[in-house]
């Protein structure tokens, strides 16, 4: 009785640190710098909200969100997919963005962490403007 009583009590606190690992809230805003309009689309943007629509127009000044994650991982390569795409158009250009320079962008921005487990990056950079 004793050794069933054990196993229950060590299996009943296995699946309790399993349902209580943190997750990780990873999302990213693109500002758009450009003295233009600019077009985005983010193809597999988010694991928890819609599908980004896309084509949205973004005024000068005004920023859209282009990542948005939750993970179990605390390590954001592996948190986004390697599906991952951001095309940035106007003036008849696109420039696009994978995952690796997509990750890239954001060790060079700002960031704000809102909570122990959430981050949120802000790309501000000319050199995307198309």
């Amino acid at each position: 009785m004793t050794k069933q009583k054990t196993l229950i009590l060590g299996l009943a606190a296995a699946l309790t640190g399993c349902s209580t690992q943190p997750k990780n809230f990873f999302t990213a805003n693109l500002e758009n710098v450009c003295s233009h309009a600019i077009r985005v689309t983010a193809v597999d943007y988010s694991n928890a909200k819609k599908a980004f629509t896309p084509n949205q127009e973004i005024a000068a000044g005004e920023a859209v969100e282009i990542l948005s994650y939750i993970s179990f991982s605390e390590g954001l390569e592996s948190s986004i997919p390697n599906t991952y795409r951001l095309d940035i158009k106007a003036h008849e250009q696109t420039i696009s963005l994978d995952k690796q320079l997509l990750i890239a962008q954001l060790k060079n921005s700002p960031s704000t962490h809102t909570s122990k487990n959430a981050t949120t990056w802000t790309i501000r950079d000319s050199s995307l403007c198309p």
